[in-house]
């Protein structure tokens, strides 16, 4: 990138996650997730607040230095806001067929995950693909075009949905309830573990050292591979390993995204608006 910046910016702190998003003619965004329940971080709703939170962190202070970096709509840009961000599955499909003849949702209407994750678009362009092959395959018969994108979507975008429930569930510290009783239930909660524990010790640390599981991760994450490719395909496997016996003796590869220690981001949230513009500045 112009200028000695990083890049590919996204971190994951546990207590705060940040991610730089380049556009075009070279405009980019930062987008900042915070916990629900953080009082404290609250406060970056303030443009001014905001920059000078994401001045904490090394890696992306680059992208923030000098005059190389003004808001797109002058120093009273908004941060806009996102909240709510539920993954949500509808189907309108059951056994006795769809529930309104003639109606299909696809996109957010059936398949909304975190946005974080950044498949949205692509989700909705693979069920328009699958709309489009339903209706041709079936002229005519709009209940027989309706179970056709509903198994279609399933097969397509059902696991992708699945992993952003799991990633989710993941970062918040919480678990699958093992069910027992039901013994499929039970294998999937399990598989979910051992591919989380696999994921954050493994592929992750070795994405950063090693480009075939970098892209192996980024056909994945842009959809054209299914997640579990990443356990499937034994090349990526195999090439992480190396970064798991590293991270288990304690010294895998230096994470993309400098740590910052939240008492350190927290106290630019409270600093002065004329110190920092100063220290911006070189003034």
């Amino acid at each position: 990138m112009p200028g000695g910046r990083p890049a590919l910016v996204a971190g994951d702190l546990g207590w705060v996650k940040v991610a730089i998003f380049p556009g075009d003619a070279g405009s980019f965004s930062i987008t900042v997730g915070t916990p629900v329940g953080d009082p404290h971080l609250k406060a970056l709703i303030d443009p001014g607040r905001f920059e000078r939170f994401l001045g904490a962190f090394p890696t992306v202070a680059p992208w923030l230095a000098g005059r190389a970096a003004e808001p797109i709509a002058g120093p009273h840009t908004p941060v806009l806001v996102m909240g709510q961000l539920q993954n949500r599955l509808r189907r309108f499909v059951d056994r006795e067929g769809p529930l309104a003849n003639g109606f299909f949702a696809i996109g957010d209407a059936a398949y909304h995950s975190n946005p974080i994750y950044g498949r949205g678009v692509t989700s909705s362009l693979v069920q328009a693909a699958l709309l489009d092959e339903a209706l041709d395959r079936h002229p005519g018969d709009l209940r027989a075009a309706a179970r056709h994108l509903d198994r279609a979507s399933e097969a397509e975008l059902r696991p992708f949905w699945d992993a952003a429930v799991a990633g989710d569930r993941r970062s918040a510290g919480g678990r699958r309830p093992f069910q027992l009783t039901n013994p499929r239930a039970y294998l999937a909660a399990m598989a979910a573990e051992v591919f989380g524990w696999f994921f954050d010790r493994a592929l992750l640390p070795a994405s950063r050292i090693d480009p075939i599981v970098f892209r192996g991760l980024m056909r994945v994450f842009n959809m054209l591979e299914p997640p579990d490719h990443l356990l499937r395909d034994p090349e990526l496997v195999l090439h992480a390993l190396p970064a798991l016996a590293r991270t288990l003796r304690g010294d895998g590869p230096a994470p993309a995204f400098a740590p910052v220690p939240r008492a350190v981001a927290l106290a630019r949230l409270g600093a002065d608006d004329e110190a920092m513009q100063a220290e911006r500045f070189g003034g």
